[in-house]
C-alpha cells in the first residue's frame, strides 16, 4: 500500500475500528488507536467458516513495538496478536489475531 497519508484508510467513520492494546509493561497504560480488522468469517446459519483474524496497522503509528502475545481488545472481544510482520514497502503492520 503507497499513500503519502494513510488515516483516510484507517478512519473509524470509514473502514477502520478502534483497538486497544492492553500493555502489561513498565510504562503501563492501554494505547488506542484506529486498526483494519479482518474478523473470523461465519456463513449464514452463524458457523465459524474461517478462524483467522487480522489486524493491519500504519508500522510507525501507535502500535509500532506490538509484539507476539501481546492482548489486543477489538469490539469489545480481547485476542492475542502473533508475531506482527511488515507488509507491502512496509508502511502498514499485519499481525494475525488469536481469540481468546
Amino acid at each position: 500500500m503507497f499513500a503519502e497519508n494513510l488515516s483516510p484508510f484507517f478512519d473509524v467513520a470509514g473502514f477502520g475500528v478502534t483497538a486497544t492494546w492492553k500493555r502489561a509493561d513498565a510504562d503501563g497504560g492501554d494505547v488506542t488507536a484506529p486498526v483494519l480488522f479482518d474478523a473470523e468469517t461465519r456463513d449464514v446459519f452463524g458457523e465459524v467458516t474461517a478462524n483467522q483474524s487480522e489486524m493491519r496497522y500504519p508500522s510507525n503509528g501507535a502500535f509500532a513495538d506490538l509484539a507476539d502475545g501481546a492482548i489486543v481488545e477489538i469490539n469489545g472481544t480481547r485476542y492475542r496478536a502473533r508475531p506482527p510482520k511488515l507488509e507491502g514497502d512496509g508502511t502498514v503492520s499485519v499481525a494475525v489475531m488469536e481469540l481468546i
